[in-house]
């Protein structure tokens, strides 16, 4: 939020309206309204908070006008694939878990070393049997007739993406030619969804991959999450404007010579809600000091100067080091 610009909370009771007009009338001043402002309870916007496992908690955002998580519910029910894509720490996975429910999704995390047998399953040794077969985690999604998410799917290798893909399109079944030639259908309640980071180097989305998602969805930074969860409206605002300068970036000006200053990374929920844990334990110069650290070193010079003008007052940061 600017400094010196704070609209007044009402007293007697907004109505949707009413919160409307605010709305135009703010973002014709350029101010940013925090959620919370507008109906006291903290939640922002007036969302829908599901509570998760280990006290965590997901704020409900929309998409096209419907919540989220009601949204992805509706795509997998109709079988449609979902691809959700964005930075990391930006709730892609949180989403999943509060939309479908833990028991109802099997999980494929993506690495640079998950094999394919991983996804359609291997033998393995069994005592006083010798060899058994196991299923991997799509072909146990496509039997037991859960909803399969490929997280991070981008950071496996091409050629083991490449066995998802007669699962994920309209064949909708699993060859499993380790296990002799098995065919393995899918039934009605099988549901797929993978997501990945567009902006992690070294990684390909490859058109086959995307062609089988029926639904692309942007998973981006989001300012009032962050202050529900009790992150400092100062650095959520710091985070705001580094956000805005990298979607607005060039992609490939961090490869170009002579650019002194490129925006190639921006503090997301992840990142804010350690800030507000190392403030907590040591102070707030501390925290910037180290989210300072965190950002890669193309990117510092731009993330130093937003932590100045909102988090610092000014005070040079560096980041944390031992002398």
């Amino acid at each position: 939020m600017r400094k010196g610009h704070v609209l007044p909370t009402a007293t007697n009771g907004s109505n949707g309206g009413v919160d409307a007009l605010r709305r135009v009338a703010a973002e014709a001043s350029g101010v940013d309204i925090s959620g919370d402002l507008l109906n006291g309870n903290g939640v922002g916007n007036g969302r829908k908070v599901i509570p998760l496992g280990n006290g965590r908690e997901y704020v409900v955002r929309q998409i096209c006008g419907l919540d989220d998580v009601e949204f992805l519910r509706r795509a997998v029910e109709a079988q449609l694939v979902v691809c959700l894509y964005g930075p990391p720490g930006t709730g892609k996975t949180t989403m999943v878990e509060a939309a479908l429910g833990t028991d109802r999704v099997i999980t494929q995390e993506f690495s640079e070393g998950t094999q394919v047998e991983d996804l359609v399953g291997t033998f393995f040794p069994a005592p006083g049997s010798g060899w058994e077969w196991g299923d991997g985690s799509l072909t146990r999604a496509i039997r037991e007739e859960k909803v399969w998410f490929g997280d991070d799917i981008t950071q496996g290798d091409p050629k083991t993406q490449s066995r998802v893909f007669p699962a994920l399109d309209s064949r909708r079944r699993l060859t499993l030619n380790e296990h002799g030639g098995e065919v393995v259908e899918a039934g009605e309640g099988f549901g797929a969804v993978i997501a990945y980071n567009p902006n992690l180097p070294g990684t390909t989305f490859s058109e086959a991959l995307a062609s089988r998602c029926a639904i692309h969805v942007y998973v981006g930074f989001d300012p009032l999450t962050a202050r529900r969860l009790g992150v400092d409206p100062d650095i959520v605002t710091a985070a705001k404007a580094m956000n805005e300068a990298f979607q607005a970036a060039d992609p490939l000006a961090a490869v170009e010579e002579g650019v002194a200053e490129v925006t190639t990374w921006a503090p997301q929920l992840r990142e804010l809600l350690a800030f507000k844990r190392v403030e907590e334990v040591f102070d707030r110069y501390t925290a910037a000091c180290n989210l300072l650290g965190v950002c890669p070193e193309e990117s510092r010079a731009a993330l130093h100067e937003k932590l100045e003008g909102y988090v610092s007052g000014g005070v040079d940061l560096n980041v944390l080091r031992v002398e």
